[in-house]
């Protein structure tokens, strides 16, 4: 299930992650003043326009999601709301 860089992007950036830039993007979940307990990175190099399936689950674990629920995610399908949820039933977050 290969993914568009831009997709994931826009997903996390609208979903409630924050993005900094470095030789990577690295995308923080922010929530209630909580920083950094989730987060991402996605190479923004040529080569990666589209992620392929090992890099899309890698990000997945990242972000504390399966691969279903992560192309769910970046589909819309899960919202930030749905996405909170789930990280309070992990305990992740209260």
């Amino acid at each position: 299930m290969p993914l568009e860089r831009d997709d994931i992007e826009s997903a996390l950036s609208s979903k409630g992650f924050r993005c900094e830039n470095r030789h990577h993007r690295f995308y923080f979940f922010e929530h209630e003043g909580l920083t950094r307990a989730v987060h991402t990175r996605v190479s923004h190099g040529s080569k990666y326009k589209t992620i392929d399936d090992k890099l899309v689950s890698r990000m997945a674990k990242q972000v504390q999601m399966t691969n279903s629920q992560f192309k769910k995610f970046v589909d819309c399908e899960m919202t930030k709301h749905d996405y909170i949820r789930h990280l309070r039933s992990m305990r992740i977050i209260t």
